[in-house]
């Protein structure tokens, strides 16, 4: 992730609550903050969360995006939903720190 892509996702994200996310990281036995840590740890890109759950939650994302007219030029895509969610649910919800400018693979 380089910090351009991470400031417009900041961007983007900072008018979805983080309730949006409830419902992505779900686990029936355990806590759902200490099942995501889980799921950064084996996978920092968060791709061990199936893209419906994410999808499920475009119609939301969208509308908020629009409301606050910050939707990119063409539109939200799905693509966009995913890496809007994903910065909620890494930099928010778990609290890492964000680049300062170095490219994180």
């Amino acid at each position: 992730m380089t910090k351009e892509h991470y400031e417009k996702y900041a961007r983007l994200a900072e008018c979805v609550p983080d309730k949006v996310t409830e419902g992505l990281y779900e686990h029936p036995y355990e806590s759902n903050i200490y099942n995501l840590t889980y799921l950064y740890g084996v996978d920092r890109h968060l791709n061990n969360i199936p893209l419906k759950r994410f999808d499920r939650k475009f119609p939301i994302v969208q509308r908020l995006v629009r409301q606050a007219k910050r939707t990119p030029h063409g539109g939200l895509s799905l693509d966009n939903n995913v890496c809007i969610l994903k910065h909620i649910l890494i930099f928010r919800v778990l609290g890492v720190e964000p680049p300062v400018g170095a490219v994180i693979c």
